[in-house]
């Protein structure tokens, strides 16, 4: 039997509509970089804020709470099913820990 490509993909057509009119805040972020599409899509669809009011970091390395996060938003922000943690590393406190725990959840 052939697999089943949809099989631990997200599916986030519909959940977010595309956005592209808010101009980009980044002090950072050439406007004539191969990756200011993808800077302007995670921005004005809310994905991610940047490293700050004025920068994204596009030089910089992404953490897994940030990672999961970013996921997690494009999946609408779901809310996970189970409450149960199994990362002695994450916290209740933690901003990815909602994100954390619907990534187990969804595999």
């Amino acid at each position: 039997a052939a697999a089943d490509p949809t099989v631990g993909t997200i599916d986030i057509s519909g959940n977010i509509p595309i956005t592209t009119n808010v101009v980009l805040p980044f002090t950072d972020v050439d406007p004539q970089a191969y990756y200011v599409e993808g800077v302007n899509w995670a921005y004005n669809n809310k994905i991610t804020a940047g490293t700050s009011e004025t920068t994204f970091g596009p030089q910089d390395g992404c953490t897994r709470g940030q990672v999961v996060t970013f996921l997690w938003r494009a999946a609408g922000t779901p809310e996970p099913l189970a409450l149960v943690n199994p990362f002695t590393d994450v916290s209740a406190s933690d901003y990815y820990y909602k994100p954390i725990l619907w990534a187990v959840e969804t595999e």
